[in-house]
């Protein structure tokens, strides 16, 4: 009975090594890729404006977040022109330093 119970021991062992082994793959390979919300739009003067918020965990929560930027563009400033919509997997270096400046006052 002691060696039955060894043995399911081992197996157990080997079974959540196994387990562990292939959720660290997942997590190596299988990385989520953040996407940055994009909107640039032009009012009735010609005054144009880009919105680049901070990334997302993907690109669903992506397309959500330029959808709700998109209906309050839209409802505060009809007259607006929206000339960009998208979601980005990779910034400039110039979309980078905005990112990481500090928010204006």
């Amino acid at each position: 009975n002691r060696a039955m119970l060894s043995h399911k021991n081992k197996y157990s062992y080997v079974a959540l090594t196994s387990v562990l082994i292939m959720l660290m793959i997942v997590a190596v390979f299988f990385k989520p890729t953040p996407h940055y919300p994009n909107v640039e739009v032009t009012n009735a003067e010609n005054i144009q404006v880009n919105f680049l918020l901070n990334q997302t965990p993907n690109v669903e929560r992506c397309q959500q977040v330029v959808n709700t930027l998109l209906n309050t563009l839209v409802s505060s400033c009809p007259s607006c022109r929206i000339q960009k919509q998208q979601c980005l997997q990779t910034l400039t270096q110039q979309q980078q330093n905005v990112l990481s400046e500090p928010p204006l006052p």
